[in-house]
């Protein structure tokens, strides 16, 4: 058992989680994700995006919880089934 077993984190997305400009995520936010979910956390977003353009960001992280995309009208799976 980590020691964040049991805690859910989100984040919103454009120059909140991305560096300014919106192209890329920081390697101290990917290395931060991957601890919390290495210790048991689960982490995704919650952004007005839709689910196709956060896939476009699985090279940088990924998500184990389900997306809260298109302002919180839509909820899919990490692997974009819809909820």
């Amino acid at each position: 058992m980590g020691k964040f077993e049991g805690y859910l984190f989100y984040t919103d997305f454009d120059n909140t989680f991305t560096l300014p400009g919106g192209k890329e995520i920081s390697k101290a936010n990917c290395d931060a994700v991957k601890y919390f979910q290495s210790e048991g956390g689960l982490f995704s977003v919650a952004t007005g995006r839709s689910p196709n353009f956060i896939q476009n960001y699985a090279s940088f992280f990924t998500p184990n919880a389900p997306l809260i995309t298109l302002n919180g009208t839509m909820i899919t799976s990490p692997t974009a089934k819809r909820f």
